[in-house]
């Protein structure tokens, strides 16, 4: 074996057929550059759409800010514009007018439940929505009541009752009762939160609560609260309170994609907002504890937080659960001079933003495996046009050896080598039947099969040599015609 031979695969080292020699050679020159094509398409493709997932989940955690701004900047403004109101007229707050200003900011926006004044004497005026699953002190709201005002006077008596009046609508008056007081506006955070900022000199600064539990309308809210100030002195302040299932509401209206989640939490880690109300709380008799984000069990939310706590990196890409689904998170804290320092944190799986990527890789791969079989098809014909006439010409030359007469038309083909070869077979056949024309065909037979050269001398053998004439021969040669004679002695 010839050293080049040694290096040469085992299938080709066999004497194989030309036209799957060439089938096969092609297909594994193309193949490892189809597959390439097609890791080089996905691996492009897939890094395309995560980009632009990315840049789809920041802009959306951005605007989600400010959207949740200007949810919640038109309650912020009505309850600015209400104690500027009392502020140039003090008396409204142990006025009855003040309730139909109430009732039209809570027919103003709907995601309200809640608007009530507070003053600094203990007075407490409240209008808010009825609903007759939730009763008002102890009693199921009247059939028709839309609206109920909540009263507390201790302008002239600290032990002031509380009065309490059903509306169809303003002016329209269904029922009216009182009950003995225990309630003191001055004993809540919200109150306490406004005469904190006061002392600190926040005088015209909002106040946003984290969310808790009311008992008059039975459920968690947020409450946003502003002062009433005169002379820098405090009044007292005017609150709207906005459930916290319109904040989760708002937040699944505006999801990004199906699966999507985003919470808003503030700087200790405490669930604000849920999507799912009741997974960012805990309720404890008549309060509200809010969760931790990193106590939502099973939840990607809580794995993207300890990571957010770990590196402190706005954009976050994790795996979650047993099959690892790859996931991306993107934190965002609402403007620095806002109202409350909350925090905005939205959480997709990526295959959200690859359902289209996935069609695309199916169809490529559809598309592949066509194109591989229409090239192995093509592959073959085109060996097969290749291999043809050298099998062809193979067989011819197989017959010149075994001296073969049978007459088959010369190959012809427009490949330089090809002709040129077939061009050589027509003449070696020429020559060899010459060749047999004057030495007996067993000889010629011999020298081909022996693969030795023919040169010049010989073998030194015994022989034994038998001379003899032609009986009659003369007399043969005399009456045969030449070319006869010629046969018969060949």
């Amino acid at each position: 074996m010839s050293k080049d031979k040694k290096f040469l695969p085992n299938f080709i080292k066999q004497n194989i057929n030309l036209r799957i020699s060439i089938s096969v050679i092609f297909l594994m020159l193309i193949i490892p550059a189809f597959i390439t094509f097609i890791f080089y398409s996905y691996r492009t493709n897939y890094l395309i759409y995560k980009q632009n997932a990315i840049n789809l989940v920041v802009r959306a955690n951005e605007e989600s800010i400010h959207s949740l701004i200007e949810f919640l900047d038109p309650i912020v403004d009505a309850v600015r514009v209400t104690s500027k109101m009392v502020a140039s007229n003090p008396e409204l707050i142990n006025q009855e007018k003040i309730t139909e200003h109430s009732i039209v900011n809570l027919e103003n926006n709907l995601n309200v439940v809640s608007y009530f004044l507070s003053s600094k004497d203990g007075s407490f005026r409240q209008v808010q929505r009825t609903n007759q699953a939730i009763p008002i002190a102890g009693r199921v709201p009247p059939e028709g009541s839309q609206y109920v005002s909540w009263v507390i006077d201790r302008s002239k008596n600290q032990n002031g009752e509380s009065t309490y009046t059903f509306f169809k609508s303003w002016g329209d008056v269904i029922a009216k009762f009182t009950s003995p007081n225990k309630y003191d506006p001055r004993e809540r955070p919200f109150y306490k939160g406004i005469t904190k900022n006061f002392s600190e000199g926040k005088f015209d600064i909002p106040l946003i609560e984290d969310p808790y539990f009311t008992n008059s309308t039975k459920q968690a809210v947020i409450s946003i609260s502003h002062p009433i100030t005169v002379s820098n002195q405090l009044l007292g302040s005017v609150t709207a309170q906005v459930k916290v299932a319109s904040f989760a509401d708002f937040l699944l209206k505006n999801k990004i994609s199906k699966n999507s989640q985003t919470i808003i939490f503030n700087e200790q880690g405490d669930v604000i907002v849920h999507p799912e109300v009741n997974l960012g709380f805990i309720k404890e008799k008549d309060t509200l504890v809010p969760r931790k984000i990193v106590d939502l069990d099973s939840s990607p939310a809580s794995v993207a937080k300890k990571i957010y706590d770990q590196i402190g990196s706005k954009q976050i890409e994790f795996t979650f659960g047993e099959n690892k689904v790859p996931y991306l998170a993107n934190f965002n804290s609402f403007p620095a001079n806002y109202i409350k320092p909350w925090i905005v944190m939205t959480v997709v799986p990526l295959d959200d933003f690859m359902a289209e990527l996935n069609i695309i890789n199916q169809r490529l791969i559809i598309f592949g495996i066509f194109a591989f079989i229409l090239i192995a098809f093509l592959t073959f014909y085109f060996s097969k046009l290749i291999s043809k006439p050298l099998e062809s010409l193979t067989t011819e030359i197989q017959n010149i050896f075994t001296f073969k007469s049978d007459d088959y038309p010369q190959v012809t083909s427009s490949i330089y080598e090809i002709s040129t070869l077939s061009n050589a077979i027509k003449r070696l056949k020429s020559t060899i039947a010459a060749f047999t024309s004057y030495v007996p065909k067993d000889l010629v037979n011999d020298l081909l099969s022996s693969g030795k050269a023919i040169e010049l001398g010989g073998e030194s053998r015994y022989l034994t040599v038998l001379f003899s004439d032609l009986k009659d021969f003369s007399t043969l040669s005399e009456i045969t015609p030449s070319r006869e004679l010629l046969l018969r002695v060949s």
